[in-house]
């Protein structure tokens, strides 16, 4: 018998009462996402590993077949995660769940006929415009420039320790967004989403600043050291030791990003433009790979540059 006449005499057998067992959430849960982990970096592999392990808390002694939309729902109310955390984790159930599915040991998925919590709304922190020229005040050299630079340009954290010099194009005013580095590995930016961005004024003067600094270099913003950064997290630990030293709250690489999307819709840029600019996909907006590139007028670039 094929593999399809195995998974539909499954089925048949679970409608008819002949097998009404299934293998418990833990035992197939690992297999699951093992046997589909070539649809996922290894980095995002990792954390559904990470969360599968937290979700055998939960559902681990649990017959495939014993989970339902009722205890789904259960255990969302009972977690102490945030919503957006929740729905990582329901992210993780339903690559297994699916799985399970196909497989004929469910006859439907439970987590569809679930929603995930509500996000709480809470206001968006940025840097205003006074922090910006604070912390631009308080330092000097390389890492001034990285801050003036992403400031301006809303880079994700490690998407701006892989900037190459080849990247830049003084001459077209644009930066191609190519790669992203995460404990000293690169892969594509978030998404798999490559860009090519506009290299506004002020973020220009900061390339030229830096170009002092780190010509004949590969990487754009390197450590103190001269070497390459292999994580993120080692910028926004800096950057928030210099926001306490200068008594501004404390706050992360990702705030610089909000910080620089909110600049530019306070200029009136393009939601379009805005959304290619950052990387960002939008629910209010059509699927970007269907969008052409947005190209800003010589009149609105300098405009921002006034701010």
């Amino acid at each position: 018998m094929n593999a399809t006449g195995e998974q539909l005499k499954k089925v048949l057998d679970i409608l008819m009462g002949a097998d009404n067992t299934a293998p418990t959430f833990k035992e197939y849960g690992l297999r699951a996402l093992e046997l589909t982990s070539q649809n996922r970096t290894h980095f995002s592999q990792d954390e559904d590993l990470q969360r599968y392990r937290t979700l055998c808390k939960y559902f681990g002694d649990m017959e495939l077949n014993q989970i339902t939309s009722t205890i789904i729902l259960e255990w969302q109310s009972k977690s102490i995660f945030a919503p957006k955390t929740i729905r990582n984790y329901r992210g993780t159930l339903n690559i297994i769940l699916n799985m399970a599915l196909c497989d004929g040991y469910i006859l439907s998925n439970p987590l569809i006929a679930t929603k995930p919590p509500k996000k709480k709304p809470k206001e968006v922190k940025t840097f205003s415009q006074n922090e910006i020229e604070i912390l631009l005040n308080a330092t000097v050299g390389q890492f001034h420039n990285m801050l003036q630079f992403n400031f301006y340009m809303g880079l994700r954290g490690s998407e701006l320790i892989a900037l190459r010099w080849n990247d830049v194009s003084f001459k077209g005013g644009t930066v191609s967004i190519l790669r992203r580095i995460r404990e000293s590995e690169e892969d594509k930016p978030k998404g798999d989403k490559e860009r090519v961005t506009t290299l506004m004024p002020q973020a220009r003067e900061a390339l030229l600043n830096q170009w002092e600094i780190s010509e004949g270099m590969e990487y754009i913003f390197n450590t103190d050291k001269g070497t390459p950064y292999t994580k993120q997290d080692t910028l926004t630990n800096r950057l928030r030791k210099l926001c306490i030293k200068v008594g501004i709250d404390p706050r992360g690489m990702h705030t610089i990003r909000k910080t620089a999307n909110t600049l530019y819709k306070q200029q009136g840029m393009n939601s379009a433009w805005i959304l290619q600019q950052l990387g960002h996909s939008s629910e209010e907006v059509n699927n970007t790979h269907y969008t052409g590139v947005v190209n800003l007028s010589s009149e609105s670039i300098e405009a921002f540059g006034k701010i």
